[in-house]
């Protein structure tokens, strides 16, 4: 449902996001295969940029909230909140309600006994857990031999790499700010977890999730996006599904949906 409202008010574009991300092989396995939530925080994460696209900036800010509330993985959207503010979508007040509502989910653990120092280091304790360059996941990573390689080292490389992608595709946003239509912000919405996996060490596939998603929204709101949506949900079935592609080929595919959604948004948006 959270596709189908991203999706532009159209009756035929909301019915074709709403199938195309109920029937992707990454979502249908997700939670069968992997026994993960990531429908969950994905979910939180669209309505947030549905409401704030629709004007209720308090209702976007608490589902931001939720969304992190669920899943560190939420991080891999919440940058475009810097644009959604600069475009004055978002207010600055609303961040209250954002930490009322992170606040407000944390209140069952603590009624349960836990301390609010082993909530708040929950996330950090998680940062130490993986020290491989790459879990199986279509990345930049996965495009070389990583056996023998100083993986604090090259991890350092990908963590720059994947913050300066970040910070370039913010600073192109807010500069656009007043001047993104729907699609532009699906579209940025898109590259921000695009790149931000790609580039970052000791991602698992399943990191991709929310590329899957936006690009089938993006796909059912253009049709010219139908490859980019194809190459994400190829890419990201071949990584799942370890012996059906090499891995490398599936981080090329991942790749070249990356640049495609770039040339797209430089050509339409003017945004890059």
């Amino acid at each position: 449902m959270a596709a189908a409202t991203l999706a532009q008010k159209d009756g035929k574009k909301s019915a074709v996001a709403f199938g195309l991300a109920l029937l992707l092989p990454t979502v249908v396995l997700n939670g069968g295969m992997f026994a993960q939530c990531d429908s969950l925080y994905a979910a939180c994460a669209l309505w947030g940029l549905a409401l704030a696209l629709e004007r209720k900036p308090a209702g976007a800010a608490a589902c931001f909230a939720l969304s992190l509330a669920f899943k560190l993985q939420a991080v891999f959207l919440l940058p475009v909140v810097a644009v959604l503010w600069a475009d004055r979508k978002l207010r600055l007040s609303d961040a209250l309600v954002f930490l009322a509502a992170l606040a407000a989910t944390a209140l069952p653990a603590l009624l349960g006994g836990k301390s609010i120092g082993a909530l708040l280091s929950i996330y950090t304790a998680q940062t130490g857990l993986y020290t491989g360059l790459t879990y199986n996941a279509p990345s930049f990573f996965a495009l070389m031999n990583t056996t023998g390689l100083d993986v604090y080292a090259y991890g350092n490389f990908g963590m720059a790499l994947a913050f300066g992608a970040c910070a370039l595709l913010v600073a192109c946003g807010v500069k656009q700010a007043g001047k993104l239509t729907r699609e532009g912000y699906l579209r940025l919405a898109l590259l921000l977890p695009l790149a931000i996996v790609f580039f970052l060490p000791r991602m698992h596939e399943r990191y991709f999730y929310l590329a899957d998603i936006l690009s089938a929204v993006l796909a059912a709101e253009n049709k010219k996006a139908a490859p980019i949506c194809a190459l994400v949900a190829l890419a990201s079935l071949g990584s799942y599904w370890e012996t059906a592609l090499p891995l490398s080929f599936c981080a090329l595919m991942m790749f070249a949906a990356l640049i495609l959604t770039l040339r797209h948004t430089q050509r339409e948006e003017n945004v890059i």
